[in-house]
């Protein structure tokens, strides 16, 4: 039977792979190639509200496509959406500055979009 943190992670996981493969930050298979989302592994105490991010990666000259995702994104969490759980549920929150272009790497085709959100467990 999974507990209380492994049931929060497997309820963001399962949100954000239903946009694109996804993986924990530190997970992403090598030599994955764009795009994929990777996230912060964190699971908030019962009835606390917890800051984490996200990060969309797109390999494309222009950033349309990433922002295309944000979009998704950003409408599937709305005012807050709730990931249902074995235990109960988290609720999913965008922060108010949801999305941020990060600085280009040394491959200016590679774009990543960061995404500020917080997590609230009524998970048990």
């Amino acid at each position: 039977m999974s507990g209380r943190i492994t049931n929060a992670i497997r309820a963001v996981d399962g949100f954000f792979n239903g946009f694109l493969p996804s993986w924990a930050e530190g997970s992403v298979p090598r030599g994955q190639k764009p795009p994929y989302i990777s996230y912060e592994l964190v699971a908030p105490k019962l009835a606390e509200r917890t800051p984490f991010y996200a990060r969309v990666w797109y390999r494309q000259r222009s950033y349309d496509a990433l922002l295309e995702m944000c979009d998704r994104i950003d409408a599937a969490i709305g005012p807050g959406c709730v990931l249902e759980t074995p235990g109960g549920s988290v609720w999913l929150y965008a922060e108010d500055k949801f999305m941020q272009l990060m600085p280009q790497g040394a491959d200016p085709d590679v774009k990543c979009a960061y995404l500020s959100m917080s997590l609230f467990s009524n998970t048990n």
